[in-house]
This record gives C-alpha cells, structure tokens and sequence, in this order.
C-alpha cells in the first residue's frame, strides 16, 4: 500500500516505475460518505472510486475581421461562440448508464431503499432506461452517467464601440469511462456545426480502467472493511469518481487502484466543495484519521477480521 501527496506525484510515479516497483493496490483521495444525497436513498453508504473520469479542456475560438459597433456586420466573433457555446450546453452528451461502474453501485444500493425501488435496482437489466432517466434529472447523480459539460470561461472584446476580432471560450469536459477523448471532441464539433468555431485541446487525460472490486479482491476489501470497522457497518459500493486525482501516474503500478475520502456528506455539503464554507465536523476529522490507522493495519495482515469500536 502506498499513500501519495500531490507535490511530485508525477516523480513519483516516474521513480517508482523505473525501479520496477509493483504495489499489490494504491488508495488516493476521491469519493466519500453519502448520507441522504440520492433522492430515494434513506441510509448512509460509502462509495470507493474503483475508475474516475477522464478529462479535456477545449479552447473555442471565432476569428473574424474587427471594426466599428456603428457599423456592425450581420454576426460577430461574439455572437458566433455565444451560439456554439449555448449549443454546446444544451445539448448534453448521451446517457452512458449500463456502460459503466455506475451500475453495480446503484445495483449494490438495492438492500438500502424501499420495496418498489428495491425491485427496480435489482432488476437493473430491465429497468435500466428508466433509472438512468431519472438519474439524469439530479446534478449529482448526473455527472455519475454520462460526460458532463462546464463552461468555464468566456472573453471577447477589449471595448464597448469595438466589434471584436476574436472571442474565446473554454469549455471543462469530464469524460465517462466508457467515452474517449476524441468521441468528446467530434461530438462537440457536430453539435457546433460551424467551422468559424475553432476548437483545440488545452489539457486532457484519459478516464481510468475500472479496478476490480470482487470478494476476493485485497485492496478493495482492506478499505471496505476499514470503513466497516470505524464507521459501524456502513454499506460499501464501487463507483466512479467524477473528478480527478493522482493516480494517472500511477496506472502501470497495480491494478487495483481506489479513491476513497472518509468525509461523511450530506446532500447541502455538496456545494461546498470548492465553494463556500467547505469543512469538516470534529467528529468526522477524529473518524477520518481513525480510519487511515485501520488501512494501515489491515494492509499488513493476511486476513482482515471485521471489528467496530468507538472513536479514538
């Protein structure tokens, strides 16, 4: 087992790699504790990160002659990459539930739920176009099933009489593991469908294999039976995490890869992260350190007896 810090991650990897160094499974920051956060979901449960998203960040940009606003041509380098933009938004990439871990969460979160929806989750085989209807209706459990789009930036224009030469927007994708970087892309440009609108990749990475997560899986099984253990039987699914960590430099090092953060998240605790008042209960920091001890003495042991204790 290896813990990893963001400074250097990169170098770290290179070493590591270099070295030859295999490591029987890696735990990085990532998906946490949800408590009340899926509308039909009453109990709390943990989601380990088995795959996270890929990403890529695409610069559109309009160049067109500039001039005076007295005499305004019919389009502007403005107007133009305004309509790609609002194109781009509303009209969201295709519903990916079924291709993705995604479903073997929410198959695993059938004992938590009532009667009706426990059917409908243990029989996602035929219900699966509903379900995925209706996860596409929630911000959060949204970005869990398909690609999601973010503008993030937008200029164009220096001055309030000038017509613009040039506009520019960049537009934050995070992929679905079953998509690709370029199916992101061609998608984009056929939804754009002006080639005035000039699209060039900033950044990107690839989404991540998905890590196993079977019974006899050691690396999956030592955090789920550390969760277990300081957080008092709490139910333990795979998922995928939506944003992104350091273990893309990590990939050739093991495959079984987990991201897991022991915050335990309301659904108002949301919008914290990287927002406004973004925290932690004492309790939970107590818990969260607890937990950390628990992974470390469950890694070095062959056999992981199930145990739970109050808080240190």
């Amino acid at each position: 087992m290896c813990f990893f810090v963001a400074t250097g991650a990169r170098e770290i990897g290179k070493l590591l790699i270099s070295r030859g160094v295999k490591l029987q499974y890696i735990l990085d920051e990532g998906m946490t504790i949800f408590d009340h956060c899926i509308p039909g979901v009453d109990e709390a449960f943990a989601v380990v990160g088995t795959s996270e998203k890929g990403f890529v960040s695409l610069n559109l940009t309009v160049r067109l002659p500039p001039g005076h606003s007295s005499l305004p041509p019919k389009e502007t380098a403005v107007g133009i990459l305004a309509t790609a933009v609002a194109a781009i938004e509303h009209t969201p990439h295709i519903n990916m539930f079924g291709r993705g871990p995604e479903v073997e969460m929410f198959s695993s979160l059938s004992p938590l739920v009532n009667f009706p929806v426990r059917v409908v989750l243990s029989n996602l085989w035929i219900f699966s176009p509903i379900v995925s209807r209706l996860l596409s209706h929630d911000r959060a459990t949204n970005a869990l099933i398909r690609t999601t789009t973010a503008v993030t930036m937008f200029q164009g224009g220096v001055k309030s009489n000038v017509v613009p030469s040039s506009a520019w927007a960049v537009v934050n994708h995070r992929i679905h593991p079953a998509q690709s970087i370029q199916e992101v892309i061609d998608y984009d440009t056929m939804i754009i469908n002006d080639p005035r609108v000039e699209t060039q990749v900033m950044a990107s990475s690839t989404p991540h294999p998905v890590s196993p997560a079977s019974d006899d899986t050691f690396g999956y099984q030592t955090i789920r039976k550390s969760i277990q253990q300081v957080f008092h039987e709490l139910t333990v699914v795979p998922g995928v995490l939506v944003a992104n960590t350091d273990t893309k430099w990590y990939l050739n090092l093991t495959e079984q890869i987990y991201r897991f953060t022991p915050v335990w998240n309301r659904r108002e605790d949301i919008p914290r992260y990287h927002g406004n008042n973004e925290r932690i209960g004492i309790k939970n920091y107590e818990q969260t350190i607890n937990f950390y001890y628990h992974v470390m003495t469950n890694s070095n042991i062959e056999r992981v007896e199930v145990h739970s204790h109050q808080e240190l």
